[in-house]
């Protein structure tokens, strides 16, 4: 997921370039993707999978006929009722999951929460905040997480170590 509000279009379309070729599952954030002709080039030209929505973004959207569609949602509560509702959505982000500097209003889950999930709920959910080479390590044990988003991470400098380190992990699953 490839997302940084404010970030100019240009650039945000060079770095969705940069990333396609190693992955076929980058989806944009309706932060950065916010008209329908965006999208449709965007899922055309084969530059993403899909589409990520804001907790904000109303359900229903006239979109879900598009590629991908996940969610964001900040505690196992909003993901359980989220996912029992909303069946057009592939996937749902969990966040935060470890200590990150975005300002969340809830605290971060820990892995240690994961083990509290149900299994269904854990196939549809992408763990997300505060993920790094130093964390990714403690939610390779959760065999039934659908995988990881970073935002920050992505654009530090040791990027390329993290997609390694996640290929390496979890592509054992």
């Amino acid at each position: 997921m490839l997302r940084e509000p404010g970030m100019d279009m240009f650039q945000y379309m060079e770095i969705l370039e940069a990333l396609s070729p190693h992955s076929k599952k980058v989806l944009v954030h309706s932060k950065n993707v916010t008209t329908l002709p965006q999208l449709e080039f965007i899922l055309e030209a084969g530059l993403a999978s899909g589409i990520h929505w804001t907790s904000q973004a109303p359900l229903g959207s006239e979109l879900l006929s598009w590629g991908e569609h996940s969610r964001s949602c900040h505690s196992a509560q909003e993901a359980r009722q989220l996912l029992s509702i909303a069946k057009g959505l592939d996937w749902i982000t969990l966040s935060p999951i470890f200590h990150t500097k975005k300002p969340y209003s809830s605290v971060p889950l820990g892995s240690t929460e994961f083990d509290t999930l149900p299994p269904a709920l854990l196939k549809r959910t992408v763990a997300l905040g505060g993920i790094s080479c130093e964390t990714l390590p403690r939610l390779a044990s959760f065999r039934y997480l659908k995988g990881i988003a970073c935002i920050g991470a992505l654009a530090s400098s040791d990027w390329e170590n993290l997609v390694d380190l996640s290929m390496e992990l979890f592509c054992q699953m």
